[in-house]
């Protein structure tokens, strides 16, 4: 059996974390450079060679497993980066990926803050990559400029480190840690203790990355979780039942906590009006009022935006390559239980072109949608632009309800939601 040894030649460290040790490496046979991330398996000691074979069945680190499970979920996509191959040695898991020039973070550090254009294409890539996993229920939950990778050349951007993913399902199996993503990107609901999704936390993640970017310094730097809230509602404005429904009741609620006023955020961040107007909905302490990255996607400031496809990278290690057996996928496993169920409840829900509405569950129906060319089959568009050109006095974006709702139109996960509503008694409680 072929181990990386045999195939690829070290080059250098490229870093190191919890989950273990990146280096930069040479594909043998092709000459193209690669990532490998070494993981080393949990209960490894010096127990002689019968122990360390049991390590290569039992010991691998479940933040690896997962992370390459749901890998294999993602496929290919132009904002993800590909997991080539797997090898498995006793006590060692290597994860063989495709290689960028460096990391977000590493990025600004040396150039600062990024000029428009590339502020807009690099943020136009992250929620391109957010809406591939999220249509398929998978949360990053670890959205950082350490986790996105850049290559200079292209301006291609790609997402990283699935360690602390999550499957984000309405009805999740086991509880789900809420000590989640990096201090400075957390969102407010994780330090009150909410039980939240995933994907609201990679929105709010996302903006704080995107206003790093816009302004060379991090949004919200602090060194404690009380004094991250404190500077969150300082910015943002202090909560309250009436803006945040049922938040004095989240178990790390305090009654004492101060009250700040909610002030005009183009005076707090001073960035062009049209990047304050597409951060505003993703930095809501209520998460139920951040807009899904699908409908971000639609924002004006990215109409100019040129979004032909970006060139990958020519690189001459392919998963075809290292195994000429492989047709199309690189992981070629059957389609999730739960995601075909998924997908069978959404094509219930899809919208009729005869009738212009969305048909449910009890006769549930949705806003009217224009018909075209452009036409979704799959879920209704907002019959009005989210992002309206208001006066300056008036341009910060107010959440209203038809703009929530038609933010859930475009998230499956909302659809599912609703769904389960209509069918489920009224006691029942997500």
């Amino acid at each position: 059996m072929a181990t990386p040894r045999d195939k690829y030649q070290k080059l250098d460290k490229i870093g190191e974390g919890s989950c273990g040790i990146v280096f930069r490496c040479r594909c043998k046979q092709t000459g193209g450079v690669v990532a490998i991330k070494k993981v080393r398996f949990s209960y490894e000691d010096g127990g002689g060679d019968e122990r360390k074979e049991q390590c290569g069945m039992f010991g691998a680190s479940t933040q690896a497993l997962r992370e390459i499970s749901l890998l294999q979920q993602l496929g290919t996509h132009p904002a993800i980066v590909q997991l080539l191959e797997v090898f498995i040695e006793p006590g060692l898991l290597y994860m063989v990926f495709q290689y960028l020039d460096r990391d977000l973070s590493r990025h600004l550090q040396e150039v600062g803050k990024l000029s428009k254009e590339t502020f807009l294409r690099y943020s136009f890539q992250v929620l391109n990559g957010l809406v591939h996993c999220h249509a398929r229920c998978i949360a990053h939950r670890d959205i950082k400029p350490q986790n996105i990778l850049v290559q200079l050349k292209t301006d291609e951007l790609k997402l990283c480190d699935f360690s602390l993913s999550r499957r984000s399902l309405p009805f999740p199996r086991e509880k789900q840690t809420q000590k989640v993503a990096s201090l400075w990107y957390r969102s407010p609901e994780i330090f009150l203790g909410a039980e939240t999704k995933g994907t609201f936390l990679d929105i709010w993640s996302s903006a704080c990355v995107f206003t790093e970017m816009a302004k060379g310094k991090p949004l919200f730097p602090g060194s404690s979780e009380i004094g991250m809230l404190f500077h969150q509602f300082d910015m943002l404005g202090t909560p309250c039942n009436k803006t945040w429904p049922g938040v004095t009741g989240l178990p790390y609620w305090s009654d004492e906590f101060p009250y700040f006023g909610r002030r005009a955020l183009g005076d707090e961040l001073r960035l062009d009006e049209d990047i304050v107007n597409l951060l505003e909905p993703m930095l809501q302490c209520n998460p139920l009022d951040r807009l899904a990255a699908s409908i971000l996607l639609t924002h004006p400031v990215f109409q100019n935006l040129d979004k032909t496809p970006i060139v990958p990278n020519v690189m001459s290690v392919t998963p075809e390559v290292l195994h000429p057996e492989l047709q199309g996928d690189v992981f070629p496993t059957e389609q999730n239980f739960e995601m075909q169920s998924m997908q069978t409840m959404l094509e219930d829900r899809s919208p009729t072109r005869s009738t212009g509405k969305t048909q449910g569950p009890q006769g549930l129906q949705g806003p009217q949608r224009p018909e075209g060319p452009e036409d979704d089959k799959r879920f209704p568009r907002p019959s009005r632009p989210l992002f309206g050109q208001e006066p300056r006095s008036q341009k910060r974006f107010k959440p209203t309800a038809t703009s929530q709702r038609e933010a859930d139109l475009q998230n499956p996960l909302s659809l599912l939601e609703e769904w389960t509503r209509s069918t489920q008694s009224s006691s029942f409680r997500f």
